[in-house]
């Protein structure tokens, strides 16, 4: 068995006392936002006029956006959002669209900002503003035992008769076609899904960030799930905002670094990647449903 490849058990560590309160938040959870914002202006001046903010996400990224069983967008992202809302005073609504969706919405200013787990990349800077990044992640193999068996080093999984998921759109993608282009890419739009192929035999691995790796191990522990530890590379998750609003810019990085200097953001991060008590606030969708046999 490779060395680098882990089954990784993380310790479920004592409830964080850091609660971000949900009384100022709305969810879109269907429609995608009908208001649009001129790339000229703010997208300050509307948040004034509406006290609301508009942030993209999937909601079916989890640990980083996911909505509840009680329907309400939860998640590493969500609590950033929040925080950020409730640090302006203004309502916060959670626009979900697909990954793929995120950044053209963006550009159209049906939202004001994206926060999904979105790595900063050379080509995403090119066209939009990073603020972060919140969080250092890093491109990971989620397999099984059995395919784990027949590998003798991570890039094995680079053959024709290997099928690998990765998200529609994502970086992670982008890494299996540039670094496995000899594997089958299955391109699916929510991470869960892409786990429950794996679970079911019909793909025999997953690329994505690392805590989703880990998410899935501890989800599914009686699947004996594997991940890479090292990760294949290291990657910085930011804020993507307009290019053209360096009002917005200088605003949202001023309450970021409030956020992250006062020590919440390290707060977000432990209960939502080092404790596992949030999977129980998980609904039960097709993905969650035991693995056929």
């Amino acid at each position: 068995m490779m060395s680098k490849l882990v089954k990784r058990i993380l310790p479920i560590g004592i409830v964080l006392a850091f609660i971000v309160s949900c009384a100022s938040t709305t969810a879109d959870t269907s429609a995608p936002a009908q208001t649009t914002t001129s790339v000229a202006a703010s997208a300050i001046d509307r948040i004034i006029a509406d006290q609301i903010i508009r942030v993209g996400m999937t909601a079916e990224q989890p640990p980083f956006n996911v909505i509840s069983k009680d329907g309400v967008a939860m998640g590493l992202d969500v609590d950033l959002a929040r925080t950020l809302a409730q640090g302006m005073g203004v309502k916060l609504t959670i626009v979900r669209k697909p990954f793929a969706e995120l950044l053209p919405a963006l550009e159209k200013g049906e939202v004001d900002m994206v926060i999904s787990g979105m790595a900063v990349t050379l080509e995403r800077s090119k066209n939009f503003n990073f603020v972060g990044p919140y969080l250092l992640s890093g491109k990971s193999l989620l397999t099984t035992k059995a395919t784990l068996e027949k590998l003798a080093k991570p890039h094995d999984i680079n053959e024709a008769k290997y099928r690998v998921v990765a998200l529609k759109g994502s970086t992670s993608a982008d890494f299996v076609g540039n670094k496995l282009k000899k594997s089958t890419l299955i391109e699916v739009d929510h991470y869960l899904e892409g786990v429950e192929k794996l679970r079911n035999g019909e793909a025999d691995g997953m690329v994505a960030d690392m805590p989703v790796c880990v998410m899935a191990q501890l989800m599914f522990p009686e699947d004996n799930l594997m991940t890479l530890e090292p990760p294949f590379n290291l990657e910085p998750l930011g804020i993507a905002i307009n290019k053209n609003d360096p009002q917005f810019a200088n605003l949202i990085t001023n309450f970021f670094n409030t956020i992250e200097k006062s020590g919440m953001l390290t707060l977000m991060q432990a209960k939502w990647l080092k404790s596992s008590a949030w999977m129980q606030q998980l609904p039960n969708p097709p993905a969650l449903k035991p693995a056929a046999k």
